[in-house]
C-alpha cells in the first residue's frame, strides 16, 4: 500500500466486499456481532472491503499503511463524520465529538493536563486508589467471596480520574452513574433497529430510557463543576483550565455549555476506556499460569511488600509488556469512523467523498501480516528488542496521529500500576462456567456479562 496522502485520484477502482440485501446491505450481519463482521471482511476481502449497511457506503481498513494514511498521511481530509451524532448526545460538543479549529483551540486548553511529567507526578494518588480497592478485596477473599472485576475496575479508574484530573475524591459518584454510562455506550453506535429511526424526542421506553440517563449525567457533571467552584480553588485541574483558558488566536474562553461538554468527555471516556482495559488485563493474566509467575517475580524483587514509586516504573518492565499484549488483544475502543471530505484512494481503491471510513484496532491488532499467532497472548512481543520490530499503525489502541487520545499517558499509568499492585497482593482465578464475552452492542470493549473472579492474598 502507499500513502498516497492529498495525492490526487488517478483511478477508480472499487474495492470488493460482501452485496448483501439490496434494501439493507449488510445490516443484518452487523446485527448480530459488528466485531466479527469486521474480521470476516479482512478474512474474505482483504485490507480495503466496500459494504453498505442499511444508507451507508463503509470502507473497512484493517491494513496499517491505509490506517496511516487516514489519521496521519491525509489527515486533514477526514472528519468525525456521521457516526458520532450519537456521541454527541452524551458528549456534546467536546474533544471526542468536533474537528477544525474549535476542537484544536479545546485541545491545546486541556493539553497541559495530560503532559507526562504532569501524569507522572499523580502516581501516588493512583497507588492510594488501588491500595483501598486491594483493602476491599482482602476481605472478600476472606470469606471466600467471587468479585466482579468490571464493576471493580471502572470504580477505581473513575476514583483515580477524579483525583488526578478534576482534584476532587468521585468515589461517591460510581454507582449512581454506572448505569448512565452503560446506557450512553449502548446509544453511541446504531441500534440495528426501529429506534435508529425513531426521533429522540418521541416518547418511547428506549427515548425515556436515554433521557433518564442524559439527565443523570449532566446533573452529576454540574454537581462536579460546582463543588469544584468551593473546593477547587488554588489548583491545577481540568476544570480550571477550561475555565481560565483562552483561545490563542481571538481570546476568547469557553462558555459554561462548552465546559460542561469537555468535561463530560473527560469524565465518560476517561473511566470507561480504562476500567475495561484493566479488567481484560486481569482477566488475561489469570489466564496465563506462566505471565502470571513471571509478573510475579518481577513485583516481588522490585516492590517487596511496599507500593510502587514513579521511579519503579522503568524496572517493571514485564507489567508495562503485559498491559501492552492486553490492549493490542483487548483495545479499549475495537473501532472507529472517519469521514472523507473529498475523493481519496486507500490501498489503490476509490474512497467517494461523504462515505465512511471504518478503522478497528482489534481487527489490525490481529492482521496476520504483522502477527505471528494474532489470538495467542504474549507479553514478549512487546520486549524491547522484539518491539522495534512492530509495523507502524499495526498497534494503536489509543488511535495515533494528532487525535490520539488525549489520556493515554494516564491510562497506561494507571494500567501499569494496578497490574503490579494487583499481582503483589492477589492471585486472581476466573470463575469456572462464567463465560467472557465482549459486549456486541456496544461502542466499547466491555465484557458484556461481567468477569467473575476468586482471589487468593499472596500476602498479608
Amino acid at each position: 500500500m502507499s500513502e498516497a496522502a492529498a495525492a490526487p485520484v488517478a483511478t477508480r477502482r472499487i474495492a470488493p466486499g460482501p452485496r448483501g440485501n439490496l434494501f439493507t446491505g449488510n445490516r443484518a450481519a452487523y446485527a448480530r456481532d459488528p466485531i466479527q463482521m469486521i474480521l470476516d471482511l479482512q478474512r474474505e476481502y482483504g485490507d480495503v472491503a466496500r459494504e453498505r449497511v442499511g444508507p451507508y457506503l463503509l470502507h473497512t481498513v484493517t491494513h496499517p499503511d491505509g490506517v496511516r494514511q487516514v489519521l496521519q498521511g491525509n489527515y486533514k481530509n477526514y472528519v468525525r463524520g456521521k457516526f458520532y451524532e450519537n456521541f454527541k448526545l452524551f458528549f456534546g460538543l467536546g474533544l471526542l465529538t468536533t474537528d477544525g479549529e474549535y476542537w484544536l483551540s479545546h485541545r491545546r486548553m486541556a493539553q497541559p493536563l495530560f503532559h507526562r511529567g504532569i501524569v507522572e507526578g499523580c502516581t501516588e494518588s493512583a497507588t492510594d486508589a488501588v491500595g483501598r480497592m486491594l483493602d476491599r478485596w482482602q476481605d472478600a477473599s476472606a470469606g471466600g467471596e467471587s468479585i466482579e472485576l468490571v464493576a471493580e475496575t471502572m470504580r477505581v479508574s473513575l476514583s483515580i480520574l477524579g483525583r488526578v484530573v478534576f482534584n476532587m475524591d468521585f468515589s461517591g459518584y460510581s454507582d449512581v452513574i454506572s448505569p448512565s454510562v452503560l446506557v450512553g455506550l449502548k446509544t453511541m453506535i446504531p441500534q440495528r433497529n426501529l429506534n435508529d429511526f425513531i426521533p429522540h424526542w418521541v416518547p418511547t421506553p428506549y427515548t425515556r430510557r436515554l433521557a433518564r440517563a442524559q439527565r443523570t449525567l449532566r446533573e452529576a457533571m454540574q454537581k462536579v463543576i460546582a463543588e469544584h467552584a468551593v473546593g477547587g480553588e488554588g489548583t491545577i485541574d481540568l476544570i480550571t483550565l477550561l475555565q481560565s483558558g483562552k483561545d490563542e488566536e481571538t481570546g476568547r474562553g469557553l462558555t459554561d455549555e462548552e465546559i460542561h461538554d469537555e468535561v463530560m468527555t473527560v469524565f465518560m471516556a476517561g473511566h470507561e476506556t480504562t476500567g475495561s482495559g484493566m479488567a481484560w488485563t486481569l482477566y488475561a493474566i489469570a489466564q496465563h499460569p506462566e505471565v502470571r509467575r513471571r509478573l510475579e517475580a518481577e513485583v516481588d524483587d522490585v516492590l517487596g511488600d511496599r507500593a510502587p514509586t514513579i521511579e519503579d516504573l522503568p524496572r517493571l518492565a514485564y507489567a508495562r509488556m503485559v498491559v501492552d499484549e492486553s490492549l493490542r488483544l483487548y483495545p479499549p475502543i475495537w473501532a472507529f469512523t472517519r469521514d472523507p471530505v473529498t475523493d481519496d484512494e486507500i490501498g489503490g481503491y476509490h474512497i467517494p467523498a461523504g462515505s465512511t471510513i471504518v478503522l478497528s484496532p482489534y481487527a489490525t491488532h490481529r492482521h496476520r501480516d504483522f502477527w505471528e499467532n494474532p489470538e495467542a497472548f504474549d507479553p514478549e512481543r512487546f520486549a524491547p528488542e522484539r518491539a522495534k520490530s512492530i509495523a507502524p499503525f499495526s498497534y494503536f489502541p489509543f488511535g495515533s496521529g494528532s487525535r490520539k487520545c488525549i489520556g493515554f499517558h494516564l491510562a497506561l499509568l494507571q494500567m501499569q500500576l494496578l497490574t503490579a499492585m494487583v499481582a503483589q497482593r492477589f492471585r486472581v482465578d476466573a470463575v469456572p462456567g462464567h463465560k467472557v464475552t465482549y459486549g456486541r452492542r456496544m461502542v466499547a470493549l466491555r465484557p458484556e456479562r461481567g468477569i467473575r473472579v476468586t482471589l487468593q492474598p499472596r500476602q498479608g
